[in-house]
């Protein structure tokens, strides 16, 4: 039978004292300084994560403000080319259809010309466009001088040849039966809103409005409301806002925005 050697603590006291005392130190290291070093490497890293969403987050905005700006301008900039070719219709248009036969008796007359109409007036729907039949007579070097000043020298863009011309001839003298054509201009009165179910697009916004702005774009129109606290947004006719608990739909009229109701 095998004896076991009994063991004495006070032969390896000063092993054990250095073993309890490396655990101690392994133990005070965990705590102190590793569990503290790791904790904050962890935080540090949710600080890092969250200073990079807000980057974020700021170059997105930042992104988005610049195309904001860019749209602004673009629309802008579209709406002035609108603006200055309607300026450029009104200056080659007549005010009203008077003022067009005016002209055309004193160009007839100028050249010693005799000028019937033959028909009522016709009209292009959705332009300022109109066609009036007439029946011109006189001499045949009249006529065509008058037919070249006509088409070339006018500054109102009266044109004759925009449609079929008959120019019938017997010795000296000429008949020309023809349809002038020119833009003619019609007064639009703006009228106060009688339907109910219209309301001014200001009164949606909770802040005061300082400016509207109606812009046509790619056929499309865009209302660029300008706040008093500077801020701005962006809407477009046809777009469907909710109002009171009820549906609207955002439409121009008169130069103005309005909200109808859909429901």
């Amino acid at each position: 039978m095998v004896k076991i050697k009994e063991f004495n603590i006070r032969d390896h006291k000063e092993k054990i004292v250095v073993f309890i005392g490396f655990s101690i130190v392994i133990l005070a290291i965990n705590f102190l300084f590793y569990k503290p070093y790791v904790q904050w490497s962890e935080k540090n890293q949710q600080v890092e994560k969250f200073i990079l969403d807000i980057r974020k987050e700021k170059t997105i905005g930042e992104a988005g403000e610049k195309r904001y700006k860019r749209l602004e301008e673009e629309l802008e900039k579209e709406q002035e080319r609108v603006e200055l070719f309607k300026n450029r219709v009104v200056e080659s248009s007549f005010l009203n259809i008077v003022k067009f036969e005016e002209y055309i008796s004193e160009m007839s007359q100028k050249n010693l010309l005799l000028l019937d109409t033959i028909g009522r007036v016709e009209r292009v729907q959705e332009t300022d466009k109109i066609y009036i039949p007439y029946v011109v007579s006189g001499d045949v070097g009249k006529i065509l001088e008058f037919m070249e000043e006509i088409e070339e020298t006018n500054e109102k863009k009266v044109s004759l040849s925009e449609t079929g011309l008959t120019l019938e001839i017997k010795e000296e003298k000429a008949r020309l039966i023809c349809k002038f054509s020119a833009n003619v201009l019609e007064k639009k009165m703006v009228t106060e809103v009688e339907n109910e179910e219209l309301i001014p697009l200001s009164r949606v916004v909770r802040e005061r409005v300082k400016e509207i702005k109606i812009l046509n774009y790619n056929n499309k129109k865009y209302i660029i409301l300008k706040k008093v606290s500077g801020q701005s947004e962006i809407f477009f006719e046809g777009k469907i806002v909710i109002f009171q608990g009820k549906k609207y739909e955002i439409i121009t009229k008169n130069s103005e925005v309005f909200i109808k109701l859909t429901e």
